[in-house]
């Protein structure tokens, strides 16, 4: 008897123990829980309203071409031109001559059948012909090239299909998640538009020749005079915000075209 008392006393101690350890794991899990909630409810409503930001694995699927660069457009990635004042050419500066290299430069310029430049001036070279040009004045010329990415030649209905097919070739849709084959096909059917943006754009060239070291200020300086002649010449600004339901419409015929296959 007094075994059995002893047995049913152990078993009692250790549902209690069992009960007790529940309890504890229990409550400090929704202790967690509640503090996760708060957090979210004083989350200040700057920070809710933040603007959508790319997520860290969520990069362009290629590095950027040559006088381009990637920029997030609420829910994916567009590539655009770099702005040409990155570009700027500056030639190296020239240190101040001693009269000995003056008169080399002097005869030079003489065997070039050219008149030595007069104090605060120089010559530079141009294809064949040389030009004379003077110390730390900034000179630019606009100058055409062809390539890609016009994108203001398309029309409305164009460049509305072709934001959407880039997105869903490119995978860069945060909203839908875009099988391989449906990706591919897009980027079949985005070929074509994409031959219609080439065509003419205008650059400028900014020539700088120093008798003395370049400064942080003559790069601003020159930077802005380039800046102001770009926006001279610029293209038309076009909107690359992207129409989802163009989207989801191009996603069901690309799926249509598939199945027909």
């Amino acid at each position: 008897m007094y075994k059995k008392m002893l047995w049913g006393l152990g078993v009692l101690v250790l549902l209690i123990c069992t009960a007790f350890v529940f309890m504890t794991v229990r409550n400090r899990a929704e202790i967690r829980q509640l503090k996760k909630e708060y957090a979210v409810t004083e989350k200040p409503l700057e920070a809710r309203d933040e603007p959508t930001q790319p997520i860290t694995d969520n990069k362009p699927h290629r590095p950027a071409r040559a006088g381009f660069k990637w920029e997030w457009h609420g829910d994916h990635w567009h590539e655009i031109p770099v702005a040409q004042a990155d570009d700027q050419e500056v030639v190296v500066p020239v240190k101040k001559m001693t009269d000995a290299q003056k008169a080399e430069w002097e005869k030079y310029w003489k065997d070039q059948g050219l008149e030595p430049p007069p104090p605060g001036y120089t010559y530079v070279w141009n294809d064949t012909s040389a030009k004379l040009v003077q110390f730390n004045v900034p000179y630019f010329e606009v100058t055409d090239t062809y390539g890609y990415n016009n994108y203001y030649q398309l029309s409305d209905n164009e460049w509305d299909r072709y934001k959407a097919l880039s997105a869903i070739a490119h995978k860069s849709l945060n909203r839908v998640k875009i099988p391989d084959d449906v990706a591919s096909l897009a980027k079949k059917w985005l070929e074509p538009l994409h031959q219609k943006t080439w065509g003419l754009q205008k650059a400028i060239v900014t020539t700088v020749t120093y008798d003395r070291e370049e400064t942080p200020e003559d790069v601003a300086y020159n930077q802005k005079l380039t800046s102001e002649k770009l926006a001279a010449i610029k293209p038309p600004e076009v909107d690359y915000s992207i129409n989802h339901d163009v989207v989801d419409l191009i996603i069901l015929e690309l799926e249509e075209a598939l199945q027909r296959r």
